[in-house]
């Protein structure tokens, strides 16, 4: 069999989701189920994990992909109505609390912003192998 597997890089590298996991923190919200799926980027520690599980001709890239939302505020908001564990990072924000983390994050990723809206730079690890 072959494996085809994809996994985000630290979060350092996907400057928008740690623009949030940043704005979380300084509102006193644990950052971790924004941060949890950036925890595993080492490349070769993947690898190595990859190939203990018994496949061979192991080879990790790293690829940076971009998508892009109307404006920083929409980001946040996909982000809030997504998948659980940011959801709930998200949901522990009291509305006047939800509002100034969307204006931090706006404020933030104001480089990232063109006539096209905002551009999401993730960088992720494939991976390709076989058994």
């Amino acid at each position: 069999g072959r494996l085809t597997l994809t996994v985000y890089c630290q979060i350092n590298l996907c400057p928008a989701h740690a623009a949030v996991a940043k704005a979380l923190e300084s509102h006193d919200v644990n950052p971790a189920g924004i941060q949890n799926p950036y925890s595993f980027g080492d490349p070769v520690a993947l690898g190595d994990v990859i190939q203990q599980a018994g496949f061979r001709d192991v080879s990790v890239i790293r690829k940076p992909m971009e998508s892009r939302f109307a404006s920083p505020v929409s980001f946040v908001e996909a982000l809030a109505a997504g998948g659980p564990s940011a959801r709930h990072a998200l949901e522990q924000l009291d509305e006047a609390g939800l509002k100034d983390v969307m204006a931090e994050v706006d404020r933030t990723l104001a480089e990232f912003v063109d006539a096209d809206g905002l551009r999401v730079l993730t960088t992720a690890n494939m991976v390709l192998a076989r058994n």
